[in-house]
């Protein structure tokens, strides 16, 4: 039985390819996702889970430390807390 390696790859083109495995459609974005190792075809998260699981975690990791720090990109820490910056308001 031949296994489907996944790679976690840059990504400059932010287009709706179909998942290599499963046909559906994907979401990608730019800067780091899902591929075939082998290729720069796009891998949708449930079939990069199901066939790679460890690679799937790294990627799965990564995208949620980019949302957290991105909650955060107006806050300062302040001793024992973050603080959010009121700048940004209108």
């Amino acid at each position: 039985m031949k296994t489907t390696k996944i790679a976690i790859k840059l990504n400059n083109c932010c287009d709706n390819p179909p998942c290599a495995i499963c046909g559906e459609r994907t979401d990608p974005e730019a800067g780091p996702e899902l591929f075939l190792a082998d290729s720069w075809a796009v891998v949708c998260p449930r079939c990069a889970e199901k066939h790679d699981p460890v690679i799937f975690n790294i990627w799965a990791k990564f995208k949620r430390r980019c949302f957290i720090a991105s909650l955060f990109q107006d806050c300062r820490y302040d001793g024992d807390q973050y603080v959010r910056e009121a700048t940004n308001l209108v």
